[in-house]
């Protein structure tokens, strides 16, 4: 479930959740819309629906990085490496 905030720059929180919506199937609540009921009755509508739980997860699975940590890391310590041979 992404909600993304209204008050950022140029709306990019909102166009990340768009992107996770695409990429993993994730639901996008506006914080306009945003109320205990309507938070409620979204998670329960995944939740109550086998098929459609588990498609997201799938999903999520196809778009996950999982050595991304790392690979920032690696980019980052390249980046200093090179910041002090130039120095």
């Amino acid at each position: 479930m992404q909600i993304p905030s209204p008050n950022d720059a140029e709306g990019h929180q909102f166009q990340n959740a768009s992107l996770m919506a695409d990429l993993a199937g994730s639901r996008i609540l506006t914080e306009d819309e945003l109320d205990s009921t309507t938070l409620r009755n979204a998670i329960k509508d995944i939740i109550d629906n086998d098929l459609l739980m588990a498609a997201m997860s799938d999903r999520a699975l196809q778009a996950a990085k999982p050595n991304a940590g790392a690979e920032i890391a690696e980019r980052v310590v390249a980046l200093v490496e090179l910041a002090s041979v130039n120095a």
